[in-house]
């Protein structure tokens, strides 16, 4: 809630309300106006998580997405008013760690820095993804609520079989310690619940799919995790976005979403990295990071575990 904060010439908000509805943005006041208190509605286009420029621009995913400054001006100004920018200076996420947040953006968008670590924020990374899915069970069996999304570099068919189980869309080799290959496989969420002929629930609708039972079984991407938070976050980096020749390098012919896999690497940069800021910041308390590209998982490791091992 906000709470006296002047938003247009003799107009005082004294609580606020915004709602995300099919792409716009639903912004509802209770105002305080010549002597009466009233409710103002303004639908504008959805500007995501915050109103500031700096913080649409970083929660852009797509090129059909985003809202301007300029652009809720000239929206004040059609209404006659006198547009007063506010500056959103931060958010609570991540158990209020700004050196983790800070971290993060330092790693995607300046130059990356090693991870000194934060009392009551638990950062490393994870070898492979045997590991990371033995991590999110072990958590979850411990009473958290543990998620792993990736980024969309893997097919999901909207006419995908349903039964008995969803089917493993995603696959992952990854080298044993043998020497050989071993393929990690696993399932997207559903879109809608998933249950057994008894009943039980095997896979809830997406929109519960980071608090619901089953939940932690599957994996869910940009689109699902968007807005949602949970104790422990795996994420797995995919063949999209890599650390090469020393800085971020889009492969959006990696991409399998169908807005993004036609532009061009430079295109398709800011929006591969805006992801992977909303996935690395989903976790309360914990993240864990693999990256399917070799190179990229071993820069990670020297940033994160400089002279040590991964913790998973």
């Amino acid at each position: 809630m906000w709470s006296g904060i002047p938003l247009l010439d003799g107009v005082e908000a004294v609580g606020a309300a915004v709602w995300a509805v099919r792409g716009w943005l639903l912004l509802v006041l209770a105002v305080v106006a010549a002597g009466g208190v009233g409710v103002r509605v303004w639908w504008l286009r959805r500007a995501r998580e915050a109103l500031r420029e700096r913080c649409a621009v970083a929660l852009v995913i797509r090129p059909d997405e985003g809202t301007t400054v300029e652009e809720i001006r000239s929206a004040a100004r059609a209404l006659g008013r006198t547009h007063h920018h506010l500056e959103l200076n931060g958010s609570f996420r991540c158990a209020g760690s700004a050196a983790y947040t800070a971290w993060v953006d330092s790693l995607l968008y300046a130059a990356p820095v090693p991870w000194n670590g934060h009392d009551g924020y638990d950062l490393a990374t994870a070898q492979d993804p045997f590991a990371l899915q033995e991590w999110i069970e072990g958590a979850t069996a411990d009473g958290h609520t543990a998620r792993t999304t990736a980024g969309f570099c893997w097919p999901w068919p909207r006419d995908r079989p349903r039964t008995p189980a969803l089917p493993l869309d995603i696959r992952i080799e990854t080298p044993s310690a043998a020497g050989t290959a071993r393929v990690w496989e696993a399932a997207w969420n559903a879109d809608t619940a998933l249950t057994a002929p008894d009943g039980t629930v095997l896979a809830p609708r997406s929109q519960l799919w980071a608090t619901h039972t089953g939940g932690h079984q599957q994996i869910g991407c940009i689109y699902t995790a968007q807005g949602l938070e949970y104790h422990h976050a795996g994420i797995i980096i995919g063949p999209d976005l890599t650390w090469t020749d020393g800085h971020w390098k889009a492969h959006p012919h990696e991409s399998h979403d169908k807005n993004l896999r036609h532009l061009t690497p430079d295109e398709y940069l800011p929006y591969a990295l805006n992801t992977y800021r909303v996935l690395l910041t989903r976790g309360t308390h914990t993240t864990r990071i693999h990256s399917t590209d070799p190179a990229t998982q071993h820069f990670l490791n020297t940033l994160i575990h400089p002279g040590g091992p991964a913790a998973v």
